[in-house]
């Protein structure tokens, strides 16, 4: 996937952004941005952290969307925080169990910003895609390391950890493209939406393709009642 990025809060007591590393892609290149709160005079600035990596992102239009894992339930809501302070236009798009999947913002001067959950296409711990994934790089860090508060850790190691997730994220989402393209699919915003694109596609071949049942009320009323938690689909028009 090319022309996108990744972005990685670390943060104090899983509230106060202390830093953001952004890595992105474009035309097959690889730059990196670090922000970091003023680590002599903690706090001094924290709430400044989100709006500068918003703004940062602001001024790459070429990055048509940047993408954090389980950005829905953690890394997105310090872009979002800032956004309101900002007074930016929000959208989201946002899965049944309150999670976001996608959020484009909006400045007062018209740029966009959309982020997107890789954690909804790859459902898996980052560092366990990692390993299933066989990506090339890996955590830099030992588990046992966030026992300590980031409060404590250096810029260096700061910068290091934050990219390196940055750039886990990327890897992760070059494989799984790799892997839904290889089946004849698109990436989309979903693991589902993605499987789907693949099974049309071998329907295609075949002179078939999925039905419209928009129109089907009894159908519909039919699948809803039928739901457990879980997406349904009717795929025959009349199945036994």
């Amino acid at each position: 996937m090319d022309n996108i990025g990744a972005f990685d809060f670390e943060t104090h007591e899983w509230v106060h952004p202390v830093c953001c590393g952004l890595r992105w892609r474009v035309d097959g290149r690889m730059y990196e941005h670090f922000i970091c709160d003023d680590m002599h005079n903690w706090g001094s600035r924290s709430q400044k952290v989100a709006e500068e990596a918003l703004q940062s992102m602001a001024v790459m239009p070429e990055v048509k969307v940047w993408y954090a894992h389980i950005m829905g339930k953690f890394d997105g809501l310090f872009i979002q925080a800032a956004a309101h302070r900002l007074g930016w236009a929000m959208r989201a798009v946002i899965a049944g169990s309150n999670r976001v999947l996608e959020w484009t913002f909006t400045a007062p001067n018209g740029a966009k910003v959309v982020l997107r959950d890789s954690y909804a296409l790859i459902d898996s711990p980052l560092a366990k895609a990692a390993v299933s994934f066989e990506l090339q790089s890996r955590k830099l860090f030992e588990r046992g390391d966030y026992k300590t508060s980031p409060r404590t850790w250096g810029a260096v190691r700061l910068r290091q950890g934050c990219i390196m997730d940055c750039q886990l994220v990327l890897e992760l989402l070059d494989k799984a493209e790799t892997l839904i393209v290889g089946w004849g699919g698109k990436v989309k915003l979903t693991f589902s939406s993605s499987a789907l694109t693949i099974i049309r596609v071998h329907l295609q071949e075949r002179g078939k393709s999925l039905p419209d049942l928009r129109n089907k009320t009894e159908l519909n009323a039919t699948a809803r009642k039928a739901y457990y938690g879980a997406r349904v689909e009717v795929l025959h028009l009349l199945p036994d």
